[in-house]
């Protein structure tokens, strides 16, 4: 199964495309990015995709809240999860209360403050607009007070997983997971080495590894380091796939 087309943000789009050449023929297929509260219907999506290419299984790769994703995949599409590929996994309250903030409460001050003209003209909503042009009547239509709602129910839930091993998943949950995972180790505050470590020792199949420099969890996420060792990364997934296959 070929990678989705047009949902690879372009930061990890050269990383991948070193690994789709080869991983073609092994099923995998990218996750589109999104917050969790919203997972249940891309994820049914991304099941629904698997059966119409009659995939009997499919790995995934993704980074981040992406990272989300494929697990929430493997737990409610066990049959259709062949194996994880993750990097940067999500974990912590600093990293959960950062991101809520990033995700929910900039945009329910925002409507606070200036109503649903201030959130169409904020960066992301701009862009939602301009993508398809009948989203303004719709964000108008809700008013500020239902738009406050559901991103404040959202952050409430996305806050709930700040002392989960990662965001979104229970150590329960994790335990469950049965197929090989490869992870690759973040190194900043928002995807602390912690999570990806306790990611490893929770999935019974995982395996952690760790490409970047050594020292302290960064402030900053570290792109231009992780641009540069994008051949090392695709090389680790494409090891690891192998060596899963040969293991069947």
């Amino acid at each position: 199964m070929l990678p989705a087309s047009g949902v690879i943000p372009s930061r990890t789009k050269r990383i991948e495309k070193r690994a789709w050449s080869e991983a073609m023929r092994r099923s995998m297929f990218s996750v589109i990015v999104s917050p969790t509260p919203i997972a249940g219907p891309l994820i049914a999506a991304m099941s629904g995709f698997a059966l119409r290419k009659k995939a009997e299984s499919s790995s995934v790769a993704r980074a981040s809240s992406g990272c989300r994703m494929a697990i929430l995949f493997a737990l409610r599409h066990p049959q259709s999860a062949r194996g994880l590929l993750l990097w940067r996994a999500t974990g912590g309250r600093v990293a959960a209360e950062h991101l809520a903030r990033q995700y929910y409460t900039d945009y329910i001050e925002l409507a606070q403050r200036g109503g649903m003209a201030a959130v169409c003209e904020s960066e992301h909503f701009r862009e939602r607009i301009a993508a398809r042009p009948e989203n303004r009547a719709r964000l108008t239509a809700m008013g500020p007070q239902r738009f406050i709602a559901v991103m404040s129910h959202w952050r409430e839930y996305f806050i709930a997983g700040a002392d989960q091993p990662v965001i979104g998943a229970s150590d329960d949950e994790l335990r469950s997971i049965r197929v090989p995972t490869c992870i690759a180790s973040g190194n900043d505050h928002i995807h602390p080495r912690r999570a990806s470590e306790t990611l490893s020792r929770l999935i019974p199949r995982a395996e952690v590894r760790d490409i970047m420099p050594p020292g302290p969890d960064l402030d900053e996420i570290p792109f231009a380091e992780w641009d540069r060792r994008e051949g090392e990364l695709a090389a680790v997934f494409l090891d690891f796939l192998k060596r899963a296959d040969a293991l069947g």
